[in-house]
C-alpha cells in the first residue's frame, strides 16, 4: 500500500507516549507519514524520540490534583495508594473521557483540514483520537498504556462519551460498542494473565523498547565488573516526585551501598542532595532505562507499567514497591508469576528492603521465571507485523 498518514494521540505524559513509539517508528520506516498529537507539554518528549509533534488537547494535571485530597503529598504511603486507587475510576470517566477527550477530538478535526489521517492510533487512556476517527470515518486502534483494562471497557465509558459523539454529529453509542471495533493492542503475552485481555479485539504483539535518540549505556557501566551483580533502581518520573518516593530513594541508596554489587539509582534532579555515595553506587538524575535493564540482575521498581514490560522483556527479576495508580495491581501480578518480590511501601525499612534484594538475587527461581516470561514475549508477532496489520486494516 502507498504511504499512509497515521496520527498517534496520547495523554500528555511520558508513560502514556512510550508504548506508541516503537510502532510509530516501524510505520515511518515503511514510508508512512507519522505525527503525534498531544498537549504542548509533551512536545519535547515527542521530539526526543525523533517524532513530529502536533499540538492538541491540553494538560489536565491541575484537574487531577484538584480531585486528590488536599493533604495528598503528606499522606502515609498506604493512605496515598488507597486515595489514588479510589480516584482512578473518576479520573478515567470525569477527566480522560470528559472535557479532555472532546478538546483533543476537536483539535484533530481541525488538523484534518490540512492533514487528514488515514488511521488514528491512540494509547488506550486517550479518547479524543477515537472520537475524531469516528467523525472522520477512518479506522482507530488503541494500544495498552496501563494495567487497568476493566476501567476502560465500553459499557463503562460509553455513557460518558455518548454526549461527545452527539456533539460531533455521531450516534450516541451509549454501550461503547464502537470504542474497540477495529483492534486493541497489548504488548504483554497471554501468559501474563487474562486481566490484560478483557477488551474486544485484543491482539498481543512483542514488546520493543522505546529509546530517546542518542541514548546509550554510560561508560562506567560498560566497564563495571561483570562478576558483581548489577542492581538498577528507579521509581518513575511522576511517582518519583512524591514525598514517599524521596524517603524510599534514601532507603534504596542505603541498602545498595551495603550490598556487594554495582548499583545505579535514578534519583531525579540534583543527585547531590542525597550526599556522597559508596564508590559502587551511582546516583543519577535519569537513565536510558531500557538499555540499562538489558544488563541488570535486579530491578528495584515502583512497578510502573512500562518499566514492568521492559523488565519482563529482558528477563530481569524485580523487587516491587508499588506507590500509586495501577502499580499495586502490577506488583501483585508479578509476584504471583514469581518474577518479583512484593514489598508494600509501609513495610519498607533498610532491613526489609535488603532482605528482599538478597532473596531475589540469590534465588535462581526468580531469574528462571523471568526467562520463561521473556520467551513468551519473544514468541509474539513483532511490531513490524503489527505495522503490516494496520496497513491491511486501512485497506
Amino acid at each position: 500500500m502507498s504511504g499512509l498518514r497515521v496520527l498517534f494521540t496520547t495523554q500528555p505524559a511520558g508513560g502514556h507516549l512510550r508504548p506508541l513509539v516503537p510502532l510509530a517508528a516501524a510505520l515511518r520506516g515503511r514510508g508512512h507519514e507519522v505525527a503525534v498529537c498531544a498537549a504542548e507539554t509533551l512536545a519535547a518528549d515527542v521530539a526526543a524520540y525523533g517524532l513530529d509533534h502536533v499540538p492538541g488537547g491540553y494538560d489536565w494535571s491541575r484537574e487531577i490534583w484538584q480531585l486528590l485530597p488536599k493533604d495528598f503529598p503528606r499522606l502515609p504511603p498506604e493512605e496515598a495508594r488507597a486515595a489514588t486507587e479510589a480516584l482512578a475510576p473518576r479520573i478515567v470517566t470525569e477527566v480522560f473521557a470528559g472535557p479532555v477527550a472532546l478538546a483533543l477530538a476537536r483539535d484533530v478535526l481541525r488538523l484534518a483540514g490540512s492533514w487528514r489521517p488515514d488511521l488514528v492510533v491512540r494509547e488506550v487512556g486517550e479518547f479524543g483520537g477515537y472520537l475524531a476517527a469516528e467523525a472522520l470515518g477512518v479506522p482507530h486502534v488503541s494500544v495498552a498504556s496501563g494495567s487497568e483494562m476493566d476501567l476502560l471497557v465500553g459499557e463503562r465509558l460509553g455513557p460518558r462519551l455518548a454526549d461527545h459523539r452527539v456533539a460531533l454529529g455521531l450516534s450516541a453509542d451509549v454501550r461503547g460498542e464502537s470504542l474497540y471495533r477495529h483492534l486493541h493492542v497489548s504488548f504483554l503475552p497471554p501468559a501474563y494473565g487474562d486481566s490484560e485481555l478483557v477488551l474486544p479485539n485484543t491482539r498481543c504483539y512483542r514488546h520493543e523498547h522505546s529509546a530517546h535518540r542518542g541514548e546509550r549505556l554510560p561508560e562506567w557501566l560498560a566497564e563495571a565488573d561483570p562478576a558483581r551483580p548489577f542492581v538498577y533502581a528507579a521509581l518513575g518520573t511522576s511517582t518519583g516526585r512524591l514525598p514517599v518516593a524521596e524517603r524510599l530513594t534514601s532507603t534504596i541508596l542505603e541498602v545498595v551501598g551495603a550490598l556487594d554489587c554495582t548499583a545505579m539509582v535514578v534519583v531525579g534532579e540534583d543527585p547531590e542532595r542525597f550526599g556522597p555515595q559508596q564508590a559502587h553506587v551511582h546516583a543519577v538524575a535519569r537513565s536510558p532505562q531500557a538499555l540499562v535493564l538489558e544488563s541488570a540482575d535486579l530491578f528495584v521498581t515502583h512497578a510502573g507499567f512500562n518499566g514492568m514490560k521492559e523488565a519482563l522483556r529482558c528477563g530481569v527479576p524485580m523487587v516491587a514497591v508499588p506507590l500509586t495508580a495501577d502499580q499495586p495491581r502490577i506488583a501483585a501480578r508479578c509476584a504471583e508469576l514469581g518474577v518479583a518480590r512484593l514489598l508494600p511501601p509501609s513495610s519498607v525499612t533498610a532491613g526489609s528492603l535488603r532482605a528482599a534484594c538478597v532473596e531475589v538475587l540469590d534465588d535462581p527461581r526468580y531469574r528462571a521465571r523471568g526467562r520463561a516470561l521473556r520467551r513468551h514475549m519473544l514468541a509474539l508477532p513483532s511490531v513490524d507485523d503489527l505495522a503490516d496489520d494496520l496497513a491491511a486494516l486501512v485497506s
